[in-house]
């Protein structure tokens, strides 16, 4: 093979064109089947799918369906699930959104297999390596070269990067099921061992019971019933934010906008309860589809089986993913309990009269009229054998979804460290799906059609991603202006000349991060994404209150302080070059007068759109890109 190795993404492949290479490990792969040309001629056929990024365990946009075609068996590379493909020069095949690689006599194809169990670790590839005398073990399809000591490094990146999903691509293939428990592969040595010897790793379980939030532990599951005070869509999930009015200290603390002396913080459309009594529970698959066809705000909602656990940002959240193999089974419910109804109204009043402030959602319309006396609700029942059964599939349910949620966030984990990713930041939402900058910005959900059968572009979709990008500029161009006041006219456009004047003295943040892909840097703006920061955004991020940070000079060092753990140099580059040369930021990444020293991170971003004129049409909205859920972790809130 050539001395160069260039690999195309296999998320890019439907685009590229004839001759691309690819490289990735095989993750499915059949057994060679022969079929007869209209000349009778027999032609063999290999087919097989590769894979080459492993953010998720299944991720189908990195995977590549491959056909290798011969005149017989023997000239065709043996190889197995797990094993590195290198693929050269191969022809795209497009059909109905199907992509297929295939060899193509005209473009001198190769392709090869490098078992998994003779591929070094990255740490003893010098042999391997230019200069190097050691070769890779590999099949080659016929007419194939031995790989360069480039594409070697290459494949043994690879397997580095796959090492921690082997066992379960293994685990799958042998089974022909997704992978559902959390497996080590045992020895150190792979050359001496079962390429499918796995031992369980054990995992804490405790059994689902009702509580209160305000007894909730992480790591457990619980049955709640509490009030939806919000609901949020995304494009596969759905959170509610739920209350039953009692407070647990490790709750997001909601501050209430018009009490001057309470401290928390102020989230934007947030109608209440204040305090630390809200939980959000994100709900997955068949919980969702369900949530939105029976629940609505302001009802009096009936949990089950809620996993909750610890939030990026040290806060308690709630989790219920959906079974597969259990489609139809029912853990949302519109509560019609009339005693657990009753509870959460009685405590609702409590606390609106502790808070002297009433709530501004309506009386659910679930709730009882009054509370009949002696109704048996959840009494214990003698147990029969089939329902003894019953309840141990749910605690094996249950079981295998806990595992499987500690090996993504294992994983996650492990993907950061990898990917060589700023530790000091912290996003949530691990299950979303990694998108580059490039698939964000040409979102194919944008594309229509009108009912006339026209293409159509919308300008902006309401959905939700997780990217790993570095900071390249910001604005305003100084600290001291990432902070406005409400009093400013210009800033709060939406209020009274006299509620301008009462608020004159509180800030809000309102600044600007453009971010580019931590893989791909930019050469333009094009390829780059403006993160507008809100006050609710800019305090999720920094965790300290915004002020007049041209007075305040401890919040304003505080602010650099924690700026420079995301951005690095950045500040003081821009400074510099301005001053020195009057340049102007934003630079290409690799403009050697930019300089820029800082770590990538990893990002939950929202795009949403923003209308602009009094009485706007959909041509008149803007796309914006805002983060949620993403925190630095500095001195200040650690």
């Amino acid at each position: 093979m050539s001395n160069l190795a260039s690999f195309s993404p296999i998320r890019e492949a439907e685009d590229a064109p004839d001759g691309s290479s690819f490289l990735g490990v095989i993750v499915e792969i059949k057994s060679p089947f022969t079929t007869i040309q209209k000349d009778s001629r027999p032609v063999v056929s290999l087919e097989f799918t590769i894979q080459d990024q492993f953010s998720v365990i299944l991720d189908p946009r990195s995977r590549l369906k491959c056909r290798l075609n011969r005149d017989s068996e023997e000239r065709l590379p043996k190889g197995s699930v797990g094993d590195i493909a290198l693929l050269k020069r191969m022809r795209i095949i497009s059909t109905n959104g199907n992509v297929v690689a295939s060899n193509a006599g005209r473009l001198s194809s190769e392709a090869a297999f490098f078992p998994d169990r003779h591929i070094p670790k990255p740490h003893m590839s010098t042999a391997y390596a230019p200069g190097g005398s050691s070769t890779l073990k590999f099949e080659a399809m016929v007419d194939s070269q031995p790989p360069s000591p480039a594409e070697q490094l290459a494949i043994i990146g690879m397997k580095a990067t796959a090492a921690n999903f082997l066992p379960m691509i293994l685990q799958q293939s042998s089974t022909g099921l997704p992978p559902v428990a959390r497996y080590n592969q045992s020895p150190r040595n792979p050359s001496n061992s079962s390429r499918n010897s796995f031992t369980p790793v054990k995992s804490s379980y405790t059994l689902k019971k009702q509580a209160l939030i305000k007894d909730i532990l992480s790591d457990k599951f619980y049955d709640l019933t509490g009030e939806v005070v919000k609901m949020f869509y995304t494009h596969n999930s759905m959170d509610l934010y739920i209350t039953d009015y009692t407070e647990n200290k490790h709750l997001f603390p909601y501050a209430d906008p018009n009490d001057p002396d309470v401290i928390g913080i102020t989230a934007t459309n947030w109608r209440g309860p204040y305090g630390q009594v809200t939980l959000m529970v994100r709900l997955w698959d068949s919980h969702a589809i369900l949530a939105r066809e029976v629940i609505n705000e302001g009802d009096i909602a009936y949990l089950q089986n809620v996993r909750i656990k610890w939030a990026p940002d040290g806060r308690l959240e709630g989790s219920m993913h959906g079974d597969s193999r259990f489609p139809n089974k029912k853990f949302v419910h519109k509560c019609v309990d009339p005693v657990q109804v009753n509870s959460v109204l009685q405590r609702k009043m409590a606390y609106e009269g502790k808070h002297e402030q009433p709530s501004t959602y309506h009386v659910p319309c679930n709730a009882p009229q009054h509370v009949p006396q002696n109704v048996p609700q959840n009494v214990p029942k003698n147990r029969s054998g089939k329902a003894k059964r019953a309840e141990k599939k749910e605690r094996d349910r249950l079981q295998r979804e806990l595992e499987q949620e500690e090996l993504q966030e294992k994983l996650t984990k492990e993907e950061r460290e990898r990917a060589g990713l700023n530790n000091d930041v912290r996003s949530g939402h691990s299950t979303f799906q990694l998108s580059t900058v490039r698939e964000i910005i040409n979102n194919p959900a944008r594309r229509t059609t009108t009912e006339d059968g026209l293409p159509l572009t919308l300008p902006f979709i309401n959905c939700r991603y997780r990217a790993h990008l570095r900071v390249v500029d910001f604005w305003p161009m100084t600290l001291a202006q990432f902070s406005r006041s409400m009093g400013d006219a210009t800033f709060n456009t939406k209020a009274t000349d006299e509620q301008r004047r009462k608020s004159e003295r509180k800030f809000e943040w309102n600044f600007v991060l453009l971010v580019e892909d931590a893989a791909s840097p930019a050469r333009s703006d094009k390829e780059r994404i403006p993160l507008v920061f809100g006050n609710l955004q800019g305090q999720n991020l920094l965790k300290i209150d915004a002020g007049d940070l041209r007075k305040d000079e401890r919040t304003l060092q505080k602010l650099e302080e924690i700026l420079f753990i995301l951005w690095g140099n950045l500040y003081e580059r821009k400074v510099a070059l301005w001053k020195e040369k009057k340049i102007r930021l934003p630079l290409p990444s690799d403009d050697p007068q930019l300089r820029l020293q800082n770590r990538p991170f990893e990002c939950c971003l929202e795009e949403y759109g923003e209308a602009i004129g009094a009485h706007a049409e959909a041509d008149h909205w803007v796309r914006r890109f805002s983060p949620f859920n993403t925190t630095i972790m500095s001195k200040w809130n650690t």
